[in-house]
């Protein structure tokens, strides 16, 4: 089936084709895979993950299970 362009207007203006955009904090793109949205979301994990592993000698453990909570577990459970 080929690609159709189909022309969409709201109040006579033209809406822009986009390949991906961000709806209610959720990646959504043209084809509707979840590829852009798990890759945001393992970048974030990754920073959260990186400061713990830098900050794991300095801070004691009670406050690293916070940072966790803070920083990390949200995108895991969202």
């Amino acid at each position: 089936m080929p690609d159709t362009l189909m022309n969409i207007k709201t109040d006579n203006v033209p809406v822009q084709k986009v390949d991906k955009t961000r709806f209610l904090g959720v990646i959504i793109n043209d084809k509707l895979l979840w590829d852009d949205h798990i890759k945001a979301i393992r970048i974030k994990i990754s920073k959260g993950l990186g400061i713990l592993a830098r900050l794991r000698h300095r801070l004691p453990s009670r406050i690293l299970v916070n940072l966790y909570y803070t920083l990390v577990h949200p995108y895991s459970d969202y």
